[in-house]
């Protein structure tokens, strides 16, 4: 039986304020605990979440796109900096981090426990990691000419917001038994990016479209769910997650995780990738085509489907590539085990042509020669299955007509 819940609501689908009041009235009515997570991204933070040093991110901090980190967060969460941001002085990675795709935060702290501005850093609120801090610039006499900055890397991480996550896991109290979303599949699978490593089981309240993931939807009783979960009437299943790695001439660049695909697309402008497929180190294949999708028996029914891909069993492992409007006679969909390992290699022309997407959030920029190593993580997602329906029946009410 479960007691404590967190909800996540998509501020943008029409109802879900009013849906998480339902929800946080019965619960607590049920004599459970509730915490929604606020559209400004922002919780009420419980007196478990303040003992364990969870961060907080300021407004200032989330509109410049960067972190404040706590030696929790760096275990759940992988980050890494872009070339260009290093070579501003802005942030230090230490060799061994390096190599996961993992910042360390500086030893530095003020008696509270919380992090220290360096002097470097505190005008523009950036935080220095590293055990060296770098020494802070010197003002310039009038007769000497400050240096000009380099100018960004147009090829590090893309993503919208390559350094904020929709939830904060590490405001996410330890005693939560189980996460609830609040809006369609997109919700859910963000949710448990953001939440990989926890091991909290998750289930979805649908409030947008197709909500293949999502266990009801709007017009359905949401009670009826709140009390199998109280209950204890529902059964767990573990779906299957992928790494995927970029190297850049042999060295790690990206690491991230993805429920549904990875995908090697185009950026821009309409035009023809080439790459080469490796499978456990052997050589299978060159394409030509307009992408790649690696997906997850879970991701087999999205973008994997739309390109013409198998549909697989959820509860399977294995890994399945599909090229995206392959030129090619005899391009078709391959089914790879879950043990195998596969690595895309770019080829071309193009250093800025090409982007590797992670569940269509976060994503890469590539360069001609970069690597992309796919496989299945050791982190899963827990889903909440409520209702005894099999895999064909919900295949067939969700897609049909599609």
């Amino acid at each position: 039986m479960m007691r404590h819940f967190y909800l996540i609501k998509n501020p943008e689908k029409a109802g879900a304020d009013r849906v998480a009041r339902e929800i946080c009235r019965y619960i607590e009515s049920r004599g459970g605990t509730c915490m929604v997570r606020e559209k400004d991204g922002a919780e009420e933070t419980s007196p478990a979440s303040e003992t364990v040093g969870m961060w907080e991110t300021g407004p200032a901090s989330e509109t410049a796109g960067m972190w404040e980190t706590g030696p929790a967060s760096e275990s759940v969460r992988m980050w890494e900096t872009s070339p260009a941001s290093e070579s501003a002085g802005m942030r230090e990675t230490s060799p061994a981090l390096e190599a996961v795709g993992m910042s360390k935060t500086s030893q530095a702290s003020a008696p509270d426990g919380t992090q220290e501005p360096s002097q470097v850093s505190e005008p523009a609120r950036i935080w220095e990691t590293g055990q060296t801090r770098k020494p802070a610039a010197r003002t310039p006499e009038p007769s000497q000419t400050p240096e000009t900055p380099p100018l960004p890397d147009p090829l590090s991480v893309c993503s919208p917001h390559p350094h904020f996550q929709y939830t904060d896991a590490h405001r996410v109290p330890l005693d939560t038994e189980c996460v609830i979303t609040l809006g369609g599949d997109g919700t859910l699978i963000q949710a448990a990016r953001d939440l990989a490593g926890r091991q909290i089981p998750m289930v979805g309240v649908n409030l947008g479209n197709l909500g293949y993931l999502t266990q009801i939807g709007r017009q359905e009783d949401v009670e009826g769910l709140l009390d199998a979960l109280l209950d204890g009437q529902y059964q767990l299943e573990r779906r299957m997650m992928l790494k995927g790695s970029i190297f850049r001439k042999e060295i790690l660049v990206k690491e991230d995780l993805a429920l549904n695909e990875v995908v090697i697309t185009r950026r821009e402008t309409l035009r023809v990738l080439k790459f080469r497929i490796y499978v456990n180190g052997e050589y299978l294949s060159q394409y030509r085509a307009d992408g790649m999708i690696a997906a997850t028996p879970t991701g087999s029914t999205a973008y994997n489907l739309s390109a013409g891909g198998p549909i697989v069993e959820p509860n399977a492992r294995m890994v399945i590539l599909t090229p995206i409007c392959p030129h090619d006679l005899n391009g078709r969909s391959i089914v790879l085990s879950a043990q195998d390992v596969v690595e895309i290699e770019v080829l071309g022309n193009d250093d800025a042509g090409q982007v590797a997407v992670f569940d269509g959030d976060q994503a890469v920029y590539m360069k001609v020669g970069d690597r992309i190593r796919i496989a299945r993580s050791d982190i899963e997602t827990i889903l909440v299955k409520l209702k005894n329906i099999s895999f064909l029946d919900n295949l067939r009410s969700k897609l049909t007509g599609i």
